[in-house]
């Protein structure tokens, strides 16, 4: 029963690497790709017609921003 215990924790600690590895490469490849970023003080003030135009606006940390 114990070996059991350890095999699933230690999947359980895999997996979570692999899902950590996996956000990390995607933050990459926004990066690296060509998209721009522009800083958005407020942004209830965002004139933006439709939803789906809306939810294309994706969040990123100020430190990502601060590189470029």
């Amino acid at each position: 029963m114990k070996e059991l215990k350890e095999e699933i924790r230690s999947n359980k600690i895999e997996k979570r690497k692999k899902k950590e590895e996996r956000e990390k490469r995607k933050k990459e490849n926004v990066m690296k790709s060509s998209t721009k970023l522009q800083v958005i003080s407020n942004p209830k003030t965002l004139k933006i017609a439709k939803s789906k135009k809306r939810k294309l606006l994706k969040m990123v940390p100020d430190s990502v921003v601060a590189k470029k």
